[in-house]
C-alpha cells in the first residue's frame, strides 16, 4: 500500500504474524519505488502486523523501518 503525505509517501506492508519476509518485501518495494517514483519526497517504509517478533523488531530498527503492532 503507498500513503501519500505532506511528509513524502509510506511505503506500508500490512501482514499477520510478519517475519522477516515481509522486511524483504519493503526493501523491493522501495528499489522499486525509487527507480520510478510516483510522487515527490523521501519514501517511508511501515510494517504493521499484529505480533512483535524479536528478530523482525531487530532488522527493522537497523533499517529504519517503523514497525507497528496493532
Amino acid at each position: 500500500v503507498v500513503v501519500d503525505t505532506r511528509a513524502g509517501p509510506w511505503i506500508v506492508e500490512l501482514r499477520d504474524q510478519a517475519s522477516p519476509n515481509a522486511v524483504g518485501r519493503l526493501l523491493t518495494y522501495r528499489e522499486l519505488w525509487l527507480q520510478d517514483p510516483g510522487l515527490p519526497g523521501p519514501v517511508t517504509l511501515y510494517l504493521i502486523t499484529n505480533e512483535r517478533l524479536p528478530d523482525v523488531d531487530m532488522i527493522t530498527r537497523r533499517l529504519g523501518i517503523t514497525y507497528e503492532i496493532v
